[in-house]
């Protein structure tokens, strides 16, 4: 008998797969308003390649970029690099340790509170209710003899009316409140944390700890659901609790991971610090706005620059510490 030729039998898979009508369908209007926007007047693409548009980034390259000191002594290239490094050593080197200050504070404030609630949080790795065939189990087995079935066993197989509802209780509240603070921007609470505490940098701290604590929490969450039951299940047999049974048996199995989703939400506070500062916290986001206030293009333009790098630099960093950690 021979085989099916490889090319049938894809077609075969292909059409046997399962077909969702809510999935063309979302796919359909999505392309439709694609469309809609690349004709509608507001964004069409003839406004971007248009002949006027062409003349602004001439003149932006060539004459807004230049500082007027460099464009009056036309020294080039030397000069502007030279007014750079002037503009670095004033304002944009501290506006940017001050940045990765506040994302440095902002993620250690929220992996320390997303861990420890992420303990409460964590689900139960074991069934609540034994099911009456498991029961049936259990009293034949004492039947048989004391050494059949473990003391611990035995008393955690029936929790008591308030233990497992109090815990699965408190984890929805804790993961509804992930929830709740991982959807709000971090713009807009620092924008109203910054009337509670004007003139310092704690509304920036705390809208960026708030925002990726929720993310962290979560994440944190399912880590430790994730987790290898065995060493779990050890400890709950000898009627260990739910808190020491996450914090002795899962964290040190879901440490590197979490340690890793640090480091990555790390690399994003970072970004969104150099945002934050539009708002009127020192960062570099507040040179930027202060920048644009004078028309300063130059500056903001090397302000931009200077954000960027600090983006990819923390990248660059995280995804070092990130790579080692999954080595190891």
């Amino acid at each position: 008998m021979k085989p099916e030729p490889r090319n049938q039998r894809i077609k075969e898979l292909h059409s046997q797969r399962p077909r969702s009508f809510g999935l063309r369908l979302g796919g359909i209007l999505m392309a439709g308003l694609v469309f809609y926007s690349l004709i509608s007047p507001s964004l069409h693409l003839q406004t971007l390649f248009a002949l006027e548009r062409r003349s602004n980034l001439h003149r932006f390259l060539t004459q807004d970029l230049l500082p007027q000191s460099v464009q009056r002594d036309g020294s080039g290239l030397t000069g502007w690099l030279a007014w750079a490094w002037s503009v670095l050593q004033e304002r944009a080197l501290l506006a940017s340790a001050q940045t990765l200050g506040l994302a440095l504070v902002a993620i250690v404030i929220a992996a320390g509170t997303a861990a420890l609630l992420a303990t409460l949080a964590a689900r139960e790795d074991f069934p609540q209710k034994p099911s009456r065939p498991t029961e049936s189990r259990g009293d034949a087995a004492s039947d048989a003899g004391p050494s059949l079935t473990p003391a611990g066993a035995r008393k955690r197989a029936a929790p008591g009316p308030g233990e497992g509802g109090q815990h699965a209780l408190i984890g929805r509240g804790l993961r509804l409140g992930f929830g709740l603070t991982r959807s709000l921007p971090e713009y807009l609470l620092a924008f109203l944390l910054v009337a509670l505490l004007p003139h310092t940098a704690w509304p920036a701290v705390l809208a960026l700890a708030l925002h990726n604590g929720g993310i962290l929490g979560r994440l944190f969450t399912e880590t430790l659901e994730n987790v290898p039951a065995g060493p779990s299940t050890s400890l709950r047999s000898i009627g260990a609790g739910a808190a020491s049974t996450t914090l002795l048996a899962r964290w040190p199995e879901a440490f590197t991971r979490a340690l890793s989703l640090t480091f990555y939400r790390f690399e994003t506070c970072v970004r969104d610090a150099t945002v934050l500062g539009m708002v009127g916290i020192g960062s570099i986001g507040y040179l930027v706005v202060e920048a644009r206030a004078r028309q300063d293009v130059p500056e903001q333009f090397l302000l931009v620059l200077c954000g960027a790098t600090i983006v990819l630099i923390s990248d660059l960093l995280s995804r070092i510490v990130r790579r080692r950690l999954r080595v190891a």
